[in-house]
Formats: C-alpha cells, sequence, structure tokens
C-alpha cells in the first residue's frame, strides 16, 4: 500500500471534537480518527450493499423451505385441533 502525506485537520471543530473525546476516553488523537472512519467505512458500506442484502435473503429462505418440504410428514393431524388439546379440562 503506497504511503501518503500526513494528514492535517484544518476543521476546528473536528479538531475541538477529537480532543474531546481524546480527554473522555484518554486515548490518543490517531485511535479516536482511526475508529471514527473504521466506524463511517462500515455504515457505508452496509448503505451500499443495502439491496443487494434483500436480494440474498429471499432466495436462502426458499432453499430452507425447500429442504424442510423433503421432510416426511409424521403427524398428519390439523394444526389447528391437535388431539391432545383440550379447551374444557375435566377438573
Amino acid at each position: 500500500m503506497p504511503t501518503s502525506p500526513k494528514l492535517r485537520i484544518a476543521n476546528d471543530e473536528a479538531v475541538r471534537l477529537a480532543e474531546e473525546i481524546a480527554e473522555l476516553t484518554s486515548e490518543p488523537l490517531e485511535a479516536i480518527i482511526v475508529a471514527a472512519l473504521k466506524e463511517r467505512l462500515v455504515r457505508e458500506r452496509r448503505r451500499a450493499t443495502k439491496g443487494q442484502g434483500e436480494k440474498r435473503v429471499v432466495p436462502r429462505n426458499a432453499a430452507i423451505a425447500d429442504r424442510l418440504a423433503a421432510y416426511p410428514v409424521v403427524d398428519d393431524r390439523s394444526p389447528a385441533e391437535p388431539a391432545w388439546y383440550d379447551a374444557f379440562p375435566a377438573e
């Protein structure tokens, strides 16, 4: 990976915010900036691939449904009225 010149922050608000976080956490400024950039990168990647994730879920769910449908029926009673359920139990 090519090296680049050192990052210089000319925005007073950005410097103030980073210094305030550094004071609260006792972390070095570099660590705070790296953490903030990583968090932002994760959010942006998630946003960029948001539609792609939805496209993968449906086929995966369909594949699971197909596998479950291949299992043999062990109990063919109606799920609405199982034989073991008594709405009015004897006292």
